[in-house]
C-alpha cells in the first residue's frame, strides 16, 4: 500500500494474535506472523530474556531455564554481532520500495527506530563504544525514553520525530573487531545501494523482473576501508569479513530460489512436496542474496583488488538456513591477481526441524538430482565501465565439513539444513593461515 492511515492505538491494547493484520494495514511491513515486537521494550524483552540471568521455573517455556549458563558463556567468551533484517522486521531494508512506504507510515517508521535503539543498547554500543563517543545517537535515544518514563507514556511529537529520524538516518553501524588476522563486520542492511544503480549484467538476473539488493553502497565500502586502517590493517595480511549473509553462494540453492521465484518449482515437484507453498514473488523468497545482483560481488571484488589486497580472506556468515563451506578465488582477469577465499556459513541453532515441510525440506528436495553438478561455481564478472575493459573471475567449491553430519536425503547432498554451527579454527600450516570448521 503506498497512502497508508493514521492511526493511533497503545501497544497494549493490540493483542498478540491481532499483531500481524494490525501491520499489514498500518505499516506496509510483511510479517507472516502473529506476535511481532512494536515497542523499543519489547524489542528490548527480547535480549533480556535470552542474555538475562534468570529462568522461568514452572513456565511452559522451558528453554530459558538455563539462562545463567547463556549469561555465563557470554560473560567467558568475547561476542561480537552485526544485525540482520531478523533483528528489526523480516526484509528490513529490502529495497528503496519497502524502505520508503515503512518510512512512510507512522507504525513502520517508529518500530524500526524502537528495533535500532534496542539493537544499539544491547550490541552495537558494546560493539564499538568509541564510535558513539560524540553523543548525539544517545542524547536522541535517552531525550525520547526518558520522556516516555517520566510522562507515563505521553508522546511528544517533535521528541518522538527527532529519535526516528536520529535512528533511521544512522548508518554507521559497520565496526571491526580486535582480532587476529582482524575482523571486519559489514553492514549490509543501512548501507544498501538503490535500485536505479542496478543495471549492470542483467543476464545474470535470468530475464526476471525483479532485481536483486546490491548490498553496499560506495560509501560502505569507503567505510570498510576507513575501518581496517584504523585498525592498523596492511596490505599483504589476512582479513576476516564478517558478512550476514553469505557471498559465495550455493548454486543448489540458487537454482531452488529462481524456481521459487518465477513458479516453476510447484509444477515440477507437487507429487513430491503434497503441498502448496507460498506465491513466487522476491519478498516471499528473499531475491536480496549476494549472487543475485552480479555487480553487488563485482564492487566486492574490485575492492579486494584495488583497495586491499590481502593474502587471504576468510568470510563468515549465516542467515541462509542451511549451513556449507565454500573454498574458492577471486582473480583479477587482466593482471591474474589473486586471493584465495574460505567461506564458513553456519545454520541456525533452531534448525532441526527436518520432520515439517519447511523451506529446508523443498531445498533438500533438489538433491534428488546429481548434487554434483551444484558443487563448483566459475563464473567472470566483466568491469561495468568500458573504459576498464577487464573484469573478475570468481571460482568456488563447497567443501564437505569435516565432522559427522546427519545424512538429509543422501551421500552427496551439499548443504546441511540441520544445526551445524560447530567450532571455527584458525592456524597455521606451513607458514599459511588456514581456516578449519570442526
Amino acid at each position: 500500500m503506498d497512502k497508508l492511515p493514521k492511526y493511533s492505538k497503545k501497544i497494549e491494547e493490540i493483542p498478540y494474535i491481532e499483531r500481524k493484520e494490525f501491520l499489514r494495514k498500518h505499516s506496509s511491513i510483511s510479517t507472516t506472523d502473529n506476535g511481532h515486537c512494536l515497542s523499543f521494550g519489547e524489542y528490548a524483552a527480547l535480549y533480556i530474556i535470552n542474555w538475562g540471568s534468570f529462568g522461568f521455573a514452572g513456565s511452559i517455556n522451558t528453554e530459558h531455564t538455563d539462562n545463567k549458563k547463556i549469561k555465563r558463556l557470554f560473560a567467558n567468551v568475547p561476542s561480537y554481532m552485526i544485525f540482520d533484517d531478523h533483528d528489526v522486521t523480516d526484509e528490513w531494508n529490502c529495497d528503496e520500495v519497502w524502505k520508503n512506504r515503512v518510512k512512510n507510515s507512522v507504525t513502520g517508521k517508529q518500530l524500526v527506530a524502537n528495533a535500532l535503539a534496542a539493537y544499539w543498547a544491547f550490541q552495537g554500543w558494546g560493539n564499538d563504544p568509541d564510535n558513539f563517543a560524540n553523543g548525539d545517537l544517545i542524547k536522541s535515544v535517552t531525550k525520547y525514553l526518558n520522556h516516555l518514563r517520566e510522562t507515563n507514556g505521553s508522546e511528544n511529537l517533535m521528541i518522538a520525530e527527532e529519535y526516528e529520524n536520529k535512528l533511521w538516518d544512522y548508518c554507521d553501524w559497520a565496526f571491526t573487531a580486535p582480532t587476529n588476522p582482524i575482523s571486519v563486520f559489514m553492514d549490509n542492511r543501512t548501507m544498501r545501494y538503490t535500485d536505479k544503480k542496478m543495471t549492470y549484467f542483467i543476464e545474470s538476473n535470468y530475464g526476471k523482473k525483479y532485481k536483486g539488493a546490491r548490498l553496499m553502497s560506495p560509501s560502505a565500502y569507503d567505510k570498510i576501508e576507513k575501518l581496517l586502517q584504523n585498525a592498523g590493517y596492511k596490505k599483504d595480511n589476512p582479513v576476516i569479513f564478517c558478512a550476514p549473509a553469505p557471498v559465495l553462494g550455493s548454486k543448489l540453492a540458487h537454482k531452488l530460489q529462481i524456481e521459487m521465484i518465477d513458479g516453476s518449482f510447484n509444477k515440477k515437484y507437487t507429487l513430491v512436496t503434497e503441498g502448496k507453498f507460498k506465491k513466487p514473488g522476491r519478498h516471499e523468497w528473499d531475491w536480496e542474496m549476494w549472487w543475485t545482483n552480479p555487480r553487488g560481488i563485482y564492487d566486492f571484488m574490485n575492492f579486494i583488488d584495488s583497495k586491499i589486497r590481502p593474502t587471504n580472506i576468510y568470510i563468515l556468515s549465516g542467515d541462509v538456513h542451511y549451513g556449507f563451506h565454500n573454498s574458492g578465488i577471486f582473480q583479477n582477469a587482466k593482471t591474474k591477481r589473486i586471493y584465495p577465499v574460505e567461506q564458513f556459513t553456519s545454520s541456525a541453532l533452531k534448525n532441526n526441524t527436518l520432520e515439517r515441510a519447511d523451506d529446508i525440506n523443498k531445498l533438500g528436495l533438489i538433491t534428488l538430482v546429481d548434487t554434483k553438478e551444484y558443487g563448483s561455481w566459475d563464473r567472470t564478472y566483466p568491469s561495468p565501465n568500458p573504459d576498464l575493459p577487464s573484469g573478475f573471475i570468481l571460482k568456488s567449491k563447497i567443501q564437505q565439513y569435516k565432522n559427522k553430519h546427519k545424512n538429509f536425503i543422501d551421500a552427496d547432498t551439499l548443504l546441511i539444513p540441520y544445526n551445524n554451527v560447530g567450532l571455527l579454527v584458525f592456524s597455521k600450516v606451513s607458514g599459511k593461515l588456514q581456516g578449519s570448521n570442526y
